[in-house]
């Protein structure tokens, strides 16, 4: 009986030992589990902190080379809209000069004044400084009526254009635009900034931007001298 109870007392021990032991041993594993979810919880977090750094950065870039692709397109059009304008500025100056060095070729032809009749048509209008006549400069005027066809012409190939006009040193102007229902009769070109700075370059200039006095926004003008048959100074297109 005695052995028995050793015996007994024995194994009790080595139970409570085994399941002591397991029980720590699952204490740690436990603990272990923790320390390396929370290890990789930590490490995820990183992760997708660094992921989304990365996408975020990567998309900031995206956006700055596709601002900077949309600024060169912007910048690709609007030189190829100035130089179609500046071209067409030459072309009006050119002609110009050209039916002033031989009058003889051409008939006289004098546009009318605007008339709010033709609002929104494309049509050549005579203008001339309060104070001047149209019979003191009927001969001008007449002569210079040639340019009106061109005026039209060419203002219709160009939709960004919104007039195109010379005046003289005399004072004529004459114009092509749809907005005849905004103008009146009076109109002396020397007196403007435009007039004043191709004359003073004697070549192609551009004004600063301004407002426009028709009320379509912000604009800019293209001006450039035209001369008469001896080379002289005669006006600006």
């Amino acid at each position: 009986m005695k052995r028995k109870s050793i015996l007994n007392k024995i194994r009790k021990q080595v139970l409570i030992g085994s399941v002591s032991a397991a029980l720590c041993m699952c204490a740690v594993a436990v603990v272990c589990i923790l320390i390396m979810r929370g290890n990789i919880m930590n490490t995820s977090e990183k992760l997708g902190v660094s992921a989304a750094q990365d996408s975020e950065s990567a998309l900031e870039t995206q956006m700055q080379n596709s601002l900077q692709l949309l600024a060169q397109n912007k910048a690709a059009m609007s030189d190829e809209k100035l130089s179609a304008t500046a071209g067409l500025v030459r072309v009006i100056a050119e002609n110009t000069t050209a039916i002033l060095s031989d009058p003889s070729r051409h008939l006289p032809y004098i546009p009318a004044f605007p008339d709010p009749a033709n609002a929104g048509k494309i049509v050549p209008q005579l203008r001339l400084p309060d104070g001047v006549s149209l019979s003191s400069v009927a001969d001008e005027a007449g002569l210079l009526g040639n340019i009106s066809d061109l005026l039209v012409s060419q203002l219709g190939s160009l939709d960004f254009v919104g007039g195109d006009y010379i005046g003289t040193e005399q004072g004529v102007s004459i114009s092509a635009d749809g907005d005849s229902d905004k103008k009146t009769d009076i109109y002396d070109p020397r007196t403007r900034g435009w007039y004043a700075a191709a004359k003073d370059a004697n070549a192609l200039i551009w004004t600063d931007v301004f407002a426009d006095s028709s009320g379509r926004g912000l604009s800019i003008s293209c001006a450039a001298p035209f001369y008469g048959a001896d080379g002289s100074f005669q006006g600006v297109a």
